[in-house]
């Protein structure tokens, strides 16, 4: 079974599998370990719904040394009969490239005239502000988490790094406390939402865009660039900034701007608080999608390795 675990606070757990065309489940807040954040999860990524699957129902099963992630009920799966609503802010996604986007409606297409979701047009607040106040608590709650770990923590991390954490050091706590009070109109405002509509999911595409130039020196020694993170994060900071679960799944793929092949498009979801068990049989929906109706079915990449067939070829040798 192929399911890391990653925890994150701005999409790690979903925008790294939407560029590798694979699958990542950001839960509820606490849902599978309690995190001294509050925006941090831990989760995982795999190759297949049933990996993910399998590995998001181990890691939930309540923890008897963990007060706060004990507190959840067991995570239930939903009623195949109650009604699928896929709620679609579309200013929000015209953020997304041409490419993008019409990678991501052509699955939206597929679950409402084969799998029985019915699209409802929603307004969520504050988008561009919420996206700013999340960027600043995850830099605040990275320096704070930094200064906790050693006396010389600062002197740990590399320069891009430290540059961000000095970035922070310049943080209000006033400026901190309005970031809070942002993020609960935003949930107050989901909470009328899930209350209106019933088992919601809120789709997007995963990342606005299917990559960028690599420039000369980029594999050599690497780089950073605080614009392109937050234009990746354009989607996936909403879902730990209200604390909401969310899935990334592969949508297709379109041809690369530089270079040669295919690069991969997600499209994500964001269900109610609690709702990791909506979110798979999202995921599923959209892997049959992708393996029973995309022209050419689910790329590999052409440096994949069948690991278990070699295995199996070397058994017959030996």
């Amino acid at each position: 079974m192929k399911a890391p675990l990653t925890h994150r606070a701005g999409g790690s757990i979903r925008i790294p599998p939407a560029f590798n065309g694979v699958y990542g489940l950001k839960v509820t807040h606490n849902r599978t370990c309690t995190k001294n954040s509050t925006v941090c999860v831990v989760g995982p990524m795999a190759s297949t719904v049933d990996d993910m699957t399998i590995a998001y129902r181990l890691m939930a099963q309540p923890d008897p040394e963990d007060p706060t992630q004990a507190m959840f009920s067991p995570s239930t799966r939903p009623d195949p009969s109650a009604k699928k609503y896929i709620g679609i802010h579309r200013e929000w996604l015209k953020r997304s490239t041409p490419e993008v986007l019409k990678t991501v409606q052509n699955v939206i297409d597929y679950l409402t005239s084969k799998r029985g979701y019915e699209v409802v047009d929603i307004q969520l607040p504050y988008l561009v502000e919420g996206q700013l106040a999340h960027v600043a608590t995850c830099l605040n709650e990275g320096l704070n988490d930094v200064r906790s770990k050693a006396t010389n923590g600062l002197s740990m991390i590399n320069a891009p790094n430290r540059l961000m954490m000095a970035v922070a050091s310049q943080g209000r706590a006033t400026d901190y406390i309005k970031y809070a009070q942002l993020r609960h109109v935003i949930m107050a405002h989901m909470a009328f939402l899930y209350e209106r509509y019933p088992g919601l999911l809120i789709v997007t595409p995963t990342v606005p865009v299917a990559g960028w130039p690599v420039h000369n020196g980029d594999q050599a020694y690497g780089f950073t660039d605080g614009n392109i993170s937050v234009l990746c994060m354009t989607y996936c900071w909403f879902a730990n900034s209200t604390g909401l679960p969310a899935v990334t799944c592969p949508a297709g793929y379109v041809d690369a701007e530089q270079g040669e092949g295919k690069l991969p498009v997600g499209i994500m979801a964001a269900a109610e608080w609690g709702a990791e068990e909506q979110l798979l049989g999202f995921a599923k929906d959209t892997e049959a999608y992708l393996n029973e109706v995309y022209p050419g079915g689910r790329l590999r990449p052409a440096e994949w390795a069948d690991v278990i067939e070699l295995a199996k070829e070397r058994a017959r040798k030996d």
